[in-house]
C-alpha cells in the first residue's frame, strides 16, 4: 500500500512524490563526524532508492537538526529540500494561498 500511495503521488504532483529520505539510523548530522555525515545521506539516498526505485527529491533530518555543512552535503548528494522549523531560518517566504493549484480544480 505504501509503494502503491508513492505511485500515485508521483502521477498527481507530476513526477513529485509525497516519500522523503531521512538519513539512515536517526543520527544527529550535526553532532556526528564529515565522514559520518556522508555515509548516512549515502546510505538514506540508497534504501529510499532500493524501496521506490528512484532517487528522492528530498530528505529528513533526525529531530530537524541541521547545520551548514550537513545541507551543504545533502546538496552534493542531489537532495533538493529538507524539512526545517521556521526559527531555522534566516528568512521564509510568505505563503500565498491563491499561487497553490489544486489539479482537482
Amino acid at each position: 500500500m505504501i509503494l502503491e500511495g508513492e505511485r500515485r503521488s508521483r502521477k498527481a504532483f507530476r513526477g513529485h512524490s509525497s516519500a522523503i529520505a531521512q538519513v539512515y539510523n536517526h543520527m544527529i548530522l550535526p553532532l556526528a563526524s564529515r565522514r559520518d555525515r556522508i555515509t548516512q545521506i549515502r546510505w538514506g539516498i540508497a534504501d529510499y532508492e532500493n524501496n521506490y526505485g528512484v532517487s528522492p527529491e528530498g530528505m529528513w533530518l533526525a529531530e530537524t537538526a541541521a547545520d551548514n555543512e550537513s545541507l551543504e552535503l545533502m546538496a552534493q548528494h542531489g537532495i533538493k529540500f529538507t524539512l526545517l522549523a521556521p526559527h531555522q531560518c534566516k528568512r521564509i517566504r510568505p505563503f500565498k494561498r491563491d499561487a497553490v493549484k489544486d489539479d482537482a480544480g
